[in-house]
């Protein structure tokens, strides 16, 4: 399980112990914020009609710091809730090391991921959409300079996204303007 999913499920199951509620009803409803005010945060008015009424300000009382929560605190109908940062980044640094080059992709159209969060392969899929990605096109009437560069790595940024995301990737560095030079 991914940090983030870890801390959001843990911050539900207490909230959980509290209300008497599943997990089910909290976390889809637990979202970023902005830094200044926290990691997390509840709008408590999004809560299904079914849940009993409950104030920022009594699920803030009842979240308790821990390993994984170092705070919380209730701003109008909203609970913002703070991680422990020590853990938090120690793992997600882990997480990073594990993951090697493999960590920010996504899971591509040839694999899926297994309970214990490691990836599988399967079999190539056929259905994975082609693209073509062109890059840099130097003119070569002109000195290489800088800006030269700037392409060719928005192009390969842009064909690494797509691999990460499943798409089969061809790309060209094309050289234009062969004609006769003037100047």
């Amino acid at each position: 399980m991914r940090t983030l999913s870890l801390f959001k499920q843990h911050v539900s199951e207490q909230l959980c112990q509290f209300t008497g509620h599943s997990p089910d009803v909290f976390l889809p409803l637990l979202d970023y914020t902005k830094l200044s005010r926290g990691h997390l945060t509840l709008p408590i008015p999004k809560l299904p009609a079914h849940t009993p009424p409950f104030t920022a300000q009594e699920l803030s009382e009842h979240l308790r710091p821990d390993d994984h929560i170092q705070g919380s605190y209730a701003a109008g109908g909203f609970l913002n809730i703070w991680f422990n940062k020590t853990n938090f980044i120690s793992r997600v640094l882990s997480e990073i090391l594990k993951e090697g080059e493999n960590n920010g992709h996504s899971l591509s159209a040839n694999t899926h991921s297994e309970d214990n969060g490691s990836h599988v392969e399967t079999p190539q899929r056929r259905d994975r959409p082609k693209v073509l990605v062109e890059f840099s096109s130097p003119n070569i009437a002109i000195p290489f300079h800088a800006g030269h560069l700037r392409s060719t790595i928005i192009g390969n940024v842009l064909s690494n996204m797509l691999r990460s995301k499943g798409n089969d990737v061809v790309t060209i560095n094309y050289l234009g303007d062969w004609g006769t030079q003037y100047g």
